[in-house]
């Protein structure tokens, strides 16, 4: 009785099987395009915050130094960190826009310079952050040098 067969064995046919791998596969051709026109927005909301993250740490840089620390937006290149050393970058086709003091704009070469002072104090400003319909706005509050990053619509 050892080589006997159990009626409704448990298992899977190969039927079955195609099934689910057809359904699976359908599912992933539908999912796609909707996942590739998501990135771009993906993309944009980490550069803001990557950029947000690096105006707090040249603020904690600046408290803790006990003198201004200053980070740097080259707009053309879409390049940021402090002066010398733009090496971190916006993803591509991101564009920026500033509002700052008038001093701390730098119309010929493109760039902007945002200053943090001992006390934790900024020169404040916005920096706006859009590709295709969706846009972020960091702002830089001049009293306090508090740093929020929020979505915003997109201005027509």
């Amino acid at each position: 009785m050892a080589g006997r067969r159990r009626r409704g064995a448990a298992g899977f046919t190969l039927i079955e099987l195609i099934v689910v791998l057809a359904i699976i596969g359908l599912v992933l051709a539908l999912a796609t395009p909707r996942l590739h026109r998501a990135l771009p927005g993906a993309r944009l909301a980490a550069g803001s915050e990557e950029l947000a993250a690096a105006l707090r740490a040249t603020r904690a840089r600046a408290i803790a130094g006990g003198r201004t620390a200053m980070l740097v937006i080259d707009i053309d290149e879409a390049r940021f960190g402090p002066p010398g050393n733009l090496a971190a970058r916006l993803p591509a086709e991101t564009a920026i826009a500033v509002e700052a003091a008038a001093d701390a704009i730098d119309q010929a070469e493109d760039r902007a310079a945002f200053a943090f002072f001992g006390d934790g104090s900024a020169s404040g400003g916005r920096i706006m952050l859009g590709r295709g319909d969706r846009s972020y706005r960091i702002d830089i509050d001049w009293l306090t040098g508090r740093i929020t990053v929020e979505p915003s619509k997109k201005e027509q």
